[in-house]
């Protein structure tokens, strides 16, 4: 490799830890609680940073990995995906004349979804290990965020006043969901590696995973989230292992049933969790779900009256005139909680054109076959979430997530 192309290695290389500790929040480590408040909730950087990878990449280089010629690509529902976002923006600029700040907000957020372009062209033609890069700076903000959390929970202080934890929720501790996408995308990228070579260390982190989504997030549903694509990617690379090869190996065929039941009873007791409120009546003085009935009835009234646009792509600040228009009467209503249907009421109904797109790319590969254990977990990350939370409100996480789809079945092995 030439000193040029090493050079814009490096430079792509840097540019992608940047990005990722960024979006991690610089793992709480700034003593100025306002300005990691604005890291987290800020994108233009990260968009910035993401095109001038790009810049760099798609200069002239060594050599270009090609995909095999199957290879999933969602290079084009990404780009429809950006350009319902424009529209989106144009249509709240120009049509409802509408400045609010978090216009530009929701489409940067939307347009962080350049970071697939960016892993994807890092990998095939500067040969970047992307995967290591993600999961070191992942395995660092676990370490690091959940630790000064724990520690907040005995003192009742951030030890770096880093975040204000009056802006944190509290449910059995301070919970910071900020993170939960990129930590179930770092669980599923282990898991799969530790299925495919079985290298205990992968196993060890997608544990550290869970435990930081267990004690951190606290967020039941994402849990729920996480044991179902490990359970599915467990029993499809054994069933995958046991048709193709004719024979199982000796961890999977001792720890098939202890496995089994150990995920259904987690899945259960979550799941329980999550539905008992509603068998017994007590969800009506549960703020959750009285936002999510809420939610569903008044977003489903706004597609109704603009199917085509929807609200429009924006959150608008607080005290802000149109903070009931987007929020409710009440002003608790967040399209973020209801997946799919939040994801119409603010882009219009091409956004369900473009979900199902992007799984029938997936199924179509596979007409005929099993689906695999590569991506089984994102699958199912990608269905569950849309039901609870919209992974079409964080642009990042998006292209995160359909990039290493794409990596794990076709692009590369992972040391």
């Amino acid at each position: 490799m030439s000193t040029s192309n090493r050079r814009k290695k490096s430079l792509v290389s840097l540019l992608l830890i940047f990005t990722l500790v960024y979006i991690y929040g610089f793992f709480f480590l700034i003593p100025i609680p306002t300005l990691t408040r604005g890291i987290i909730f800020s994108y233009s950087p990260i968009v910035l940073a993401c095109l001038v990878a790009l810049i760099i990449s798609n200069t002239k280089s060594v050599k270009e990995i090609k995909a095999q010629q199957d290879s999933v690509s969602f290079r084009s529902p990404i780009v429809a995906y950006i350009i319902l976002n424009v529209v989106s923006l144009s249509y709240l600029l120009i049509y409802k004349g509408i400045t609010d700040q978090t216009v530009f907000t929701g489409f940067s957020n939307a347009l962080c979804v350049i970071i697939y372009f960016v892993l994807y062209d890092a990998y095939s033609r500067l040969q970047i290990n992307v995967w290591k890069i993600f999961n070191i700076v992942s395995v660092l903000a676990i370490l690091i965020i959940g630790f000064q959390i724990l520690l907040a929970d005995k003192s009742n202080h951030m030890i770096l006043n880093s975040y204000d934890l009056a802006n944190l929720g509290y449910r059995d501790g301070y919970r910071v969901t900020f993170f939960d996408s990129l930590i179930l995308i770092f669980i599923f990228n282990n898991f799969i590696c530790f299925m495919n070579k079985f290298q205990w260390r992968r196993l060890l982190f997608s544990f550290v995973g869970l435990l930081f989504i267990i004690f951190i997030s606290q967020t039941r549903s994402v849990l729920l989230i996480a044991f179902l694509g490990i359970l599915a990617t467990y029993i499809l690379k054994t069933s995958e292992q046991a048709v193709t090869e004719k024979k199982v190996s000796f961890f999977s065929l001792a720890t098939f049933i202890p496995f089994i039941v150990v995920s259904i009873f987690m899945i259960v007791a979550i799941f329980t969790q999550l539905y008992e409120p509603i068998k017994d009546g007590t969800y009506i003085n549960d703020g959750s779900y009285f936002a999510r009935l809420g939610e569903i009835s008044y977003y489903w009234d706004a597609i109704k009256v603009n199917p085509l646009f929807g609200l429009g792509n924006f959150s608008v600040t607080p005290g802000s005139i149109f903070w009931q228009q987007v929020h409710g009467i009440t002003g608790y209503f967040y399209t973020q909680d209801i997946g799919l249907l939040g994801d119409t009421a603010r882009l219009g109904i091409f956004i369900v054109v473009i979900f199902l797109w992007i799984v029938g790319l997936i199924l179509i590969r596979h007409k005929g076959r099993r689906l695999s254990y590569e991506f089984v977990g994102y699958f199912v990350f990608f269905l569950f979430a849309l039901g609870n939370y919209s992974l079409f409100t964080n642009g990042t996480a998006l292209g995160l997530l359909l990039f290493f789809v794409t990596y794990h079945k076709y692009l590369g092995e992972v040391n």
